[in-house]
């Protein structure tokens, strides 16, 4: 009996025991639970937190790279609205530019729509160029020190480029001109990179064009100026163009040269001062001996040209009729003295033409480069002269007017080559690199330089001109008529007038160191 009571008592003690310890396990248990929820959602956040950084990390690179991957054939939107922007402002700074007729080139002034897409074609080009040769390789999402720096470097690229843009933001007023300037003188290159070389030239030349306008009529500034086909020339370019002219030995001009008195009759020979007794005015323009001004391209022919010129006008002079063309192809092909495109004399011309005879142009037509035969064999009538002849400075006025157009030398300079009109008066460059044909002389006032029939400047540049000089300023501009070989279309319908002394002896420019011509 007593052993089932302490069974009893054990019993119910025990229950309650492992009642104690259940409440205990469950208490535990619930904590356990709690604790591992806490531990479970800091987890949660943590890694949320990390997601999002990383995806910012990576949202930053894939931002820098898409730069460096423009797709191929479009524009990103960014940059479209920029140049739509840009492409606005343009406009008014080109009717500014009109207003005070900066340029007499209304071909490329003015509004342009194909210009406009040039100009997006170009821009578009050059951005994907840069960026194709900036561009960074796929980033490695295992290396976030690594993904950091290259996006970096990616937007180190994007400011340059947008450096670049901005660049073509301050230029975009001439782009259009350019692009029209680009037609006007059939001008192509081979790549974009070249073409955004010429570009800077051409805007070079442009804002020095400008400049010398806005100057017309102050500090004895007498002429006008306007872009041609040397105006996207590099400073290499234009003194390779235009190379000293070749010498010619004493010995060959004692035995070939014949001075003017010799040839003349006793009785028009006059003594230096009496020139003055000659008329005041004299252009073979009106004479009806000259063809148009021809073009010599961009081969360096200019000797050619000018002693093809002398010919013909002598020639129709002689004879009493219209001038007829000769082929400076041939002199340029077989004249073995001189080089070709590469330079030459025309004194070494005349000396052919003296030895060999001259084709007419149609029998031997002008290609503007160095064949390697000489095909005179192919022309029939042959024209040829007697001898050379040769004047000193104080006898170019007299030469003009007993003989006829002459040939002579010319130092050019980068302003002569913009010539647009007006009379020039230098600065000139201090070598003999180009060859003209001298087709008379004049006086103007000086309040009227730009009086002149053969004269077409834009007419707010003759405003400007004078509104700047002064209004009781009636001093003679004494000049020279000078035909060029650059085509009608340079300076006036392919001439220039160049400012002279009185009696025609100061060697301006040169002329009157070289001078040579045909005696038929």
């Amino acid at each position: 009996m007593v052993n089932d009571i302490r069974r009893v008592n054990f019993a119910t003690s025990g229950v309650e025991s492992l009642n104690e310890n259940s409440k205990y396990l469950n208490r535990n248990h619930k904590k356990t639970i709690k604790i591992c929820t806490y531990a479970i959602t800091t987890f949660a956040l943590f890694f949320i937190v990390v997601v999002y950084f990383k995806n910012q990390t990576n949202v930053n690179d894939i931002n820098s790279s898409t730069l460096s991957a423009i797709e191929e054939t479009s524009l990103m939107n960014k940059e479209i609205a920029h140049l739509k922007e840009i492409l606005k402002k343009y406009k008014t700074k080109i009717n500014e530019d009109n207003e005070y007729g900066y340029e007499k080139n209304d071909n490329i002034n003015g509004d342009d729509e194909d210009g406009e897409q040039e100009l997006l074609l170009m821009l578009h080009k050059y951005l994907k160029n840069k960026s194709n040769s900036n561009k960074i390789d796929s980033f490695d999402i295992n290396n976030n020190e690594s993904n950091k720096n290259r996006s970096n470097e990616n937007i180190d690229q994007t400011n340059i480029l947008s450096q670049k843009l901005e660049t073509m933001h301050d230029n975009i007023k001439y782009a259009s001109k350019f692009f029209k300037y680009m037609k006007e003188y059939n001008k192509e290159y081979k790549n974009i990179d070249e073409q955004l070389k010429r570009f800077e030239n051409f805007k070079t030349t442009y804002m020095k064009v400008k400049k010398h306008n806005e100057m017309v009529g102050k500090n004895g500034i007498t002429y006008v100026q306007k872009v041609n086909q040397f105006s996207d020339f590099s400073k290499e370019e234009f003194d390779n163009y235009f190379k000293k002219l070749l010498p010619i030995s004493h010995d060959l001009k004692t035995k070939h040269v014949v001075p003017l008195k010799t040839h003349l009759d006793d009785n028009k020979i006059k003594p230096k001062e009496d020139v003055l007794s000659y008329p005041e005015h004299r252009d073979y323009r009106e004479w009806d001996i000259l063809l148009p001004p021809k073009d010599q391209g961009m081969c360096g022919s200019c000797w050619a040209f000018a002693s093809v010129a002398n010919y013909e006008a002598l020639f129709a002079k002689k004879y009493a009729i219209l001038p007829i063309s000769f082929s400076e192809q041939q002199v340029v092909d077989c004249s073995s003295d001189n080089f070709g495109c590469d330079g030459g004399h025309p004194f070494l011309s005349f000396l052919y033409f003296l030895n060999n005879g001259v084709c007419f142009g149609d029998q031997y037509e002008y290609k503007a480069h160095d064949d390697f035969f000489c095909l005179s064999y192919r022309c029939g009538y042959k024209g040829r002269l007697k001898k050379i002849g040769n004047a000193y400075p104080y006898e170019l006025i007299m030469a003009l007017n007993e003989v006829g157009p002459i040939t002579v030398n010319v130092g050019v300079s980068d302003e002569f080559v913009l010539y647009s009109g007006g009379i020039f008066e230098g600065p000139c460059s201090p070598e003999l690199n180009h060859s003209v044909l001298l087709v008379g002389y004049g006086k103007v006032k000086k309040s009227l330089a730009f009086e002149d029939s053969h004269t077409n400047v834009d007419s707010n540049l003759i405003k400007k001109y004078k509104e700047n000089i002064k209004e009781n300023d009636d001093d003679f501009l004494y000049y020279w008529i000078i035909r060029n070989s650059w085509s009608s279309a340079w300076g006036e319908g392919g001439y220039i007038r160049i400012k002279r002394n009185k009696l025609g002896d100061d060697i301006f420019c040169g002329i009157g160191i070289d001078v040579f011509f045909p005696l038929l």
